[in-house]
């Protein structure tokens, strides 16, 4: 869950743009929490979610979350931490397309 100073209009209006995701379970919002992460880039971390666009809220988090192969076991978070932002963008655009 975010616990920045940030407006709810600030954050409706990223979501409205695409480039941050609420996860709902058990009717409650959950924003995950690397969106607040201050060793992320935010506007790498706004990219890669635009690539993911049509992608449930689920899946998008499935994908920042999980260790892919194509990034050495690393998860997406972990590599845009250690700058690795072309390969997260090239795994993105594998995710969304199957």
């Amino acid at each position: 869950m975010l616990s920045v100073n940030v407006s709810a209009e600030s954050i409706r209006k990223a979501v409205s743009d695409g480039v941050m995701f609420v996860v709902v379970r058990d009717g409650e919002q959950w924003y995950p929490s690397f969106f607040s992460d201050s060793s992320l880039e935010k506007r790498q971390l706004a990219a890669v979610t635009k690539l993911l666009d049509g992608l449930s809220a689920g899946s998008k988090w499935q994908f920042f979350v999980t260790g892919k192969g194509s990034l050495g076991g690393l998860t997406p978070v972990e590599a845009l931490r250690l700058r690795k932002f072309q390969r997260v963008k090239d795994a993105a655009r594998g995710f969304a397309g199957r």
